[in-house]
């Protein structure tokens, strides 16, 4: 009904903290072989639910599928699968309550015999053999010594989130060297981009104020950008400057059709918020004049009478690691922000000199971008 009347990022939230959560007691209190089948309908839905709410093709293609389902850390959307955590579940379900099933039979000799041990073990073999087996968990040993830690009341805590995260780091880790492997410059580009810190924050951000609120179309651009799709379902095979589309589908944001257009539009918007939040801070700010010829940054702030006083100037970029001159330099995060932040400051340094002014500290100079694959190079100087 959200998605219907145009509420696409509230119904998205309400999929993520409410529908997905539904079947976890009952994954955490029966074993894996009991539920899989429940599981698997439920992520059916689950993944049906996402195909409507963000308008994706049908069926996914395996590569967006696996992206959807890892979390912000590796990139992901964060739709976490039950059939992926059901094991996980359940076995540090189990691990905990069975001391204090122990305790209350008391009696040691009836343990091997008990069906919750025997599920146990089988889902210990299954560790082994997918490789889950970190230096730092001490549980997954060779079984009669886990089944003693077991029963010793000295589990680690935590035991389902450390589960959870190595199967998930086997499957990004297996993706990444397939990648590099193959030589795929630009997945790898927007891989390390959807990952940087705070790129997947406008999946989770409560729409509780207007500059915090997306569209339904923004949501639907924003997710199939982060999963690497084409903007639309049906798209032209070639764009109008000749570039071949099928396998680039950020070519527009480089398109040499759409750099005094989207590309400059998308920038002033930037620009825009960028005043608006300083005047909301209370700083006195002044935009470019463009009638002028002369090489100016894009803004400039007074701050006068704030905990941090002084004259800001500030030039906004928007730069795409998945944009062909990029590709290489965006295999390593933030890479593209960081060359373009020294592209400004050499550029500039003279304007710099004449103001007596510094760089502000690098880390408050360049932001991520709510779509997963822009950073947004923030160069900022600051008079003595």
């Amino acid at each position: 009904a959200l998605h219907a009347r145009g509420h696409t990022q509230q119904a998205a939230l309400l999929l993520r903290y409410c529908a997905i959560s539904q079947p976890v007691y009952l994954l955490r209190t029966l074993p894996p072989a009991i539920t899989h089948s429940l599981c698997v309908a439920f992520d059916t839905a689950i993944l049906r639910a996402c195909c409507a709410l963000f308008d994706l093709p049908s069926p996914l293609p395996a590569e967006a599928l696996n992206d959807l389902h890892l979390p912000f850390r590796f990139g992901g959307c964060g739709f976490r699968p039950t059939v992926r955590t059901s094991r996980a579940g359940f076995w540090a379900a189990a691990a905990a309550a069975l001391p204090a099933i122990i305790s209350t039979l008391n009696h040691h000799t009836v343990l091997p015999n008990l069906p919750l041990v025997a599920h146990l073990r089988t889902l210990h073999a299954w560790a082994l053999q997918s490789g889950l087996v970190p230096d730092d968990v001490v549980f997954l040993s060779s079984w009669p010594d886990t089944l003693t830690r077991y029963t010793s009341s000295q589990m680690q805590p935590g035991m389902q989130k450390v589960l959870t995260h190595l199967i998930e780091k086997n499957i990004d880790d297996t993706r990444l060297r397939s990648l590099r492997e193959s030589g795929d410059a630009l997945s790898l580009a927007r891989t390390t981009a959807a990952r940087a810190p705070g790129a997947a924050l406008w999946l989770v951000v409560i729409p509780s104020e207007q500059y915090l609120t997306l569209s339904s179309r923004d949501m639907q651009l924003a997710l199939r950008h982060r999963l690497g799709l084409a903007p639309s379902n049906h798209m032209p095979t070639r764009c109008a400057c000749g570039h071949v589309l099928g396998p680039d589908p950020y070519h527009f944001h480089s398109c040499i059709f759409h750099r005094r257009r989207a590309v400059t539009t998308r920038h002033d918007m930037l620009v825009d918020f960028c005043e608006a939040l300083g005047r909301d801070a209370g700083a006195l700010t002044l935009a470019e004049d463009h009638s002028h010829d002369h090489d100016w940054p894009d803004l400039e702030f007074w701050t006068r009478g704030l905990a941090d006083s002084g004259h800001i100037i500030t030039d906004v970029s928007v730069v795409c690691p998945t944009a062909p001159s990029h590709r290489q330099t965006g295999r390593r995060r933030l890479a593209c922000a960081e060359a373009r932040s020294e592209t400004k400051r050499q550029r500039y340094a003279s304007l710099a000199s004449e103001a007596g002014a510094d760089n502000l500290d690098r880390k408050s100079t360049r932001l991520n971008s709510s779509h997963a694959n822009i950073s947004y190079a923030v160069f900022c100087l600051k008079k003595k």
